[in-house]
């Protein structure tokens, strides 16, 4: 039997949806963030309290009473520019689907060309394969597949903002 989880996501509105995004709750209390949702890359990525050129909600200890941080560095480059920071720990929720201790990365600098200031969305869910992660670490669907929260299949359906919904 197939199973679907409803995992909602959004074109950005523009007349040719030029990225998607998706909500995931991080942190407990659990705040929503907007992350682009990534097929090229392996890495999530997050503003942290600390990025002076973040300007977007940030995640963090003053936030989240299970973020636990390190002092790891890790560095991203994109098409349209780079960011770095340190890697983290915390809660993530994916479509009801929770990772205890998930890790991810914290953005400390961004450069131009990725200053988040000028998107809509608050970070990035890389949704490639685990092995090309920056991090090293677990893919958010690996991480759900590898704790047995759901089964190894991943699709997605992807409709542009401007078509009428079905």
């Amino acid at each position: 039997m197939l199973q679907t989880i409803g995992f909602n996501i959004q074109g950005n509105g523009s007349a040719i949806d030029s990225f998607y995004y998706a909500k995931v709750w991080v942190g407990t209390p659990p705040s929503v963030f907007n992350l682009i949702i990534d097929t090229g890359s392996s890495d999530m990525i997050l503003p942290g309290e600390a990025c002076t050129s973040c300007n977007h909600k940030t995640l963090g200890p003053l936030s989240s009473s299970t973020f636990v941080g390190s002092a790891v560095p890790w560095n991203i480059t994109y098409n349209n520019g780079q960011a770095s920071g340190t890697l983290a720990t915390d809660t993530v929720t994916v479509a009801d689907l929770t990772l205890v201790n998930h890790n991810f990365g914290v953005i400390l600098a961004s450069a131009s060309g990725f200053n988040l200031t000028s998107f809509a969305y608050d970070g990035v869910l890389g949704t490639g394969p685990s092995f090309a992660s920056q991090e090293q670490a677990a893919t958010v669907p690996q991480a759900i597949f590898s704790r047995r929260l759901a089964s190894g299949v991943t699709g997605y359906r992807l409709g542009r903002s401007q078509d009428p919904t079905k």
